[in-house]
């Protein structure tokens, strides 16, 4: 495997993006049809996670997936901006209630997307493509992670408002990129997804709705903000790889 990434890193990595969701559809369809929605979705991404764990560990890279905190207050701070944006969702959209059981199972399933995504997008495949160029590199695996989520498509999910959620989780991954290289951790990049996933569910009501159907000009808001955290992102890419940080 690790020859092959090497040799094909390009090619590596649009495969273990396929196959990796192709676990969590299929996972998620077939459980679905003998169990409820949260708890087949729950069990649909732990199969996400464990196929990211087995991604990594096939490919030796857990020290050089940055698998541990940030060895610096700097390194933290790196982190911080991240804060703001599950704060702005919130206040954008309102608080639903639910449950305590449905939240705490929304938590968990957040912070196991978190945790499959950014080891799978900014662990495995960052590292994959790195040889090509850092900068090249967090382009790449950003616009990989936009087009991920055109596989809400096999969900019934209408193409307009599946183009828009490409566009600004493209800019969320630059955006996450840029502190987990600068940083040289991924942990609070997993921690921090999860926040930015949850405050959308408390925002949704913790449901595994569609996206909401808007076009480019409704959805003009979310854009601009996410990409000020791609710019930010960019611009602590750049200050990594001036610094030698990569």
């Amino acid at each position: 495997m690790k020859t092959f990434a090497a040799r094909r890193p390009v090619v590596f990595s649009v495969a273990a993006i396929v196959a990796a969701l192709l676990v969590l559809k299929l996972g998620a369809w077939g459980l679905k049809q003998c169990m409820a929605e949260l708890p087949a979705r729950l069990l649909a991404e732990l199969m996400f996670c464990l196929v990211a764990v087995a991604y990594v560990s096939a490919l030796g890279w857990w020290r050089d997936v940055d698998f541990h905190w940030p060895n610096t207050m700097r390194g933290y701070a790196a982190y911080l901006p991240w804060l703001v944006l599950p704060l702005l969702v919130v206040l954008g959209s309102g608080v639903h209630t639910a449950t305590a059981d449905r939240v705490l199972g929304y938590a968990l399933f957040c912070l196991m997307v978190g945790f499959a995504e950014e080891v799978l997008m900014r662990g495995v495949v960052l590292k994959v493509l790195a040889p090509g160029g850092v900068v090249r590199a967090v382009m790449l695996s950003s616009v990989l992670f936009g087009l991920m989520h055109l596989s809400g498509l096999f969900n019934g999910h209408a193409l307009q408002p599946s183009l828009v959620q490409v566009i600004y989780a493209a800019f969320i991954g630059i955006g996450f990129a840029g502190p987990r290289l600068y940083s040289g951790s991924i942990l609070p990049a997993i921690l921090l997804h999860a926040l930015v996933d949850f405050a959308d569910g408390i925002a949704r009501g913790y449901t595994f709705a569609a996206p909401k159907e808007m076009n480019l000009h409704d959805a003009g808001g979310t854009i601009i903000v996410t990409g000020l955290y791609a710019l930010y992102g960019w611009w602590l890419t750049r200050r990594s790889v001036a610094r030698g940080a990569t």
